[in-house]
């Protein structure tokens, strides 16, 4: 994954945390996530992913 879609791909978990805190917990985005940045077209494996989600993560609380 280049590093372009990799921020794409943080900006939209946190447009969705943003937008779904309310109804769903984060950590049920976050496994959300998970699944389709497992699946095609990324094909991530989990060390990337972990990256991804602690990238979101630092911003989330850094907004708060």
């Amino acid at each position: 994954m280049r590093l372009e879609e990799r921020e794409a791909t943080i900006q939209k978990t946190i447009d969705e945390c943003d937008h779904d805190q309310k109804e769903r917990s984060e950590e049920r985005i976050f496994k959300k996530w998970r699944v389709k940045l497992e699946q095609e077209p990324t094909l991530l494996k989990p060390f990337p992913i972990d990256e991804i989600v602690r990238a979101v993560k630092h911003r989330l609380s850094n907004a708060s």
